[in-house]
């Protein structure tokens, strides 16, 4: 690969939204070959040794095979592997041709990705015969296929099952001088759940504006271009994962006519809005507000009246008729013995028709 020898071009290696930590590969007999099966859209990071382990172990071939769910095809690159003099790294695709291979001795060695032709792809790991203290390598890998959608102009509706949507070609690399964009609504009610597993777009960093910036994506709340989630054009927008405040989201993808990269895998999902979280509320401070799918219900609470937005007091026998009669007769000047004569008079009379 080659950079152009005016503009500086970097790439976005890998995003690994949630920092999952990474989970530990072993290599308990050499040759022997360790099968992690089941690998779908979700990003997953391992590494080797495992915590606590210094080194590789000495004269040894350690094997690891990664297998993609039916259906995907596996996107995967070792990263900051150190090895040394005399050892190697292989990965190796489904139809045994070696796709990539690095020899000793690297620092911190970033791999390009590779892609599988088939559902599964392999790790070979040869060392020396010494064991290193600073041998390490981290894999990270993910399974995806080409949702369809891109490039074109498309409304889609979210449901309660997750689904995606992905760069053209996906996970292999996308085309020139293409362009997606996409809305998505989700029901009444709901709000739109986004994850980005995975984006690998060129980009050109120094300046980070709009106009030098080749290959991007970017999400925004809503069905306009107003209000930026996410930019991976705009260091300031960086919200990976996230839920829109309203009904829709929308995704805008554009490519250059330089390199093509891996693209991006974004998963997505309707999720109900607790509306009763929201301050202030949508009912009465004197009703209880109760979370449905998709809507709520405002109840009044006991001793009010009303539709639960609007909630007023049940008034007592005692304050309807009895405060009102003991003001009137203040205000005639009844006081003294006949105030109290007349307050029993009402009491009893309340007491009478409750």
């Amino acid at each position: 690969m080659q950079f152009c020898p005016i503009l500086l071009l970097v790439f976005i290696s890998w995003t690994c939204v949630h920092c999952i930590l990474p989970t530990d590969l072993v290599c308990p007999n050499s040759g022997s070959e360790i099968l992690i099966d089941g690998i779908g859209m979700e990003s997953q990071k391992f590494r080797f040794p495992p915590v606590g382990t210094i080194g590789f172990p000495a004269s040894f071939v350690c094997k690891w095979t990664f297998k993609a769910q039916p259906g995907l095809q596996l996107l995967l690159q070792i990263r900051d592997a150190t090895i040394e003099d005399g050892e190697t790294i292989e990965v190796i695709d489904t139809n045994n041709d070696v796709l990539l291979e690095e020899l000793g001795p690297k620092t911190g060695l970033d791999f390009e990705m590779a892609t599988s032709t088939g559902d599964s792809l392999t790790v070979i790991l040869t060392t020396d015969s010494s064991t290193g203290t600073t041998e390490e390598m981290f894999i990270n890998v993910i399974a995806g296929t080409d949702s369809g959608i891109c490039p074109g102009t498309t409304i889609l509706s979210a449901s309660d099952t997750t689904q995606s949507l992905t760069s053209r070609n996906f996970p292999e690399q996308y085309g020139k001088n293409e362009e997606c964009d996409v809305t998505i609504f989700a029901g009444k009610g709901k709000a739109v759940n986004y994850t980005f597993e995975f984006t690998n777009m060129e980009e050109f960093v120094p300046s980070r504006r709009r106009e030098t910036c080749y290959d991007t994506i970017e999400v925004f709340d809503g069905s306009s271009a107003d209000n930026t989630l996410f930019d991976s054009c705009d260091p300031f927008f960086p919200q990976n994962f996230g839920l829109s405040s309203g009904q829709s989201l929308r995704v805008r993808y554009k490519t250059g006519a330089l390199y093509e990269e891996h693209g991006f895998l974004l998963r997505y999902k309707q999720q109900d809005v607790d509306e009763c979280a929201a301050e202030p509320g949508p009912c009465s401070e004197d009703a209880t507000c109760i979370n449905t799918d998709g809507s709520f219900q405002c109840v009044c609470k006991s001793g009010f009246t009303g539709d639960g937005v609007q909630c007023e007091a049940t008034t007592p026998v005692i304050r309807k008729f009895i405060v009102p009669l003991v003001a009137s007769s203040v205000g005639a000047g009844l006081t003294g013995a006949g105030l109290l004569f007349t307050l029993y008079v009402l009491a009893n009379a309340a007491g009478n028709s409750l």
